[in-house]
């Protein structure tokens, strides 16, 4: 039997935990790249297209919401790196962003439905009753994060 020496240790657990610990980071960059690539066209890039103006409270509820993915980006970051500390400090901003993304996009979702007449009933009361219902989840998932 050889002696046991630091480079007969078994190092899996330590390499899998350093690579699991970037999983979120990684998860909530491809969210905040979706948003950007998805929305590039209406909202990030709308002056290059030809798309129909857009109401002011959505300008807002745009900003606000990629203000909100690019906070989870930051805030996965630095727990990653175990900068803790830093992460506790942003958190106070980004419950303020939480506490307004529910309101706006309330409204976004009220306003949507005259917007989306014509749409078969059931199909517009399950795209408003399911964004509500999804706004009270984000809102629960906030507090308990907190």
């Amino acid at each position: 039997m050889a002696p046991l020496t630091i480079e007969t240790l078994d190092t899996g657990p330590v390499r899998a935990q350093t690579r699991s610990r970037w999983f979120f980071p990684a998860v909530s960059g491809v969210l905040l790249a979706g948003l950007v690539v998805g929305f590039a066209k209406t909202f990030f890039l709308r002056s290059l297209f030809d798309v129909r103006p857009l109401p002011p409270y959505l300008y807002v509820h745009g900003i606000v919401l990629t203000a909100w993915y690019a906070l989870i980006l930051a805030q996965t970051s630095l727990v990653a790196a175990h900068r803790t500390d830093l992460h506790r400090r942003l958190g106070v901003l980004a419950v303020g962003v939480a506490m307004a993304v529910v309101p706006l996009s309330t409204f976004v979702v009220v306003r949507a439905v005259p917007r989306m007449q014509g749409r078969d009933p059931a199909t517009l009361c399950i795209l408003v009753v399911g964004d509500l219902l999804m706004l009270v989840f984000f809102t629960g998932f906030v507090a308990a994060g907190v």
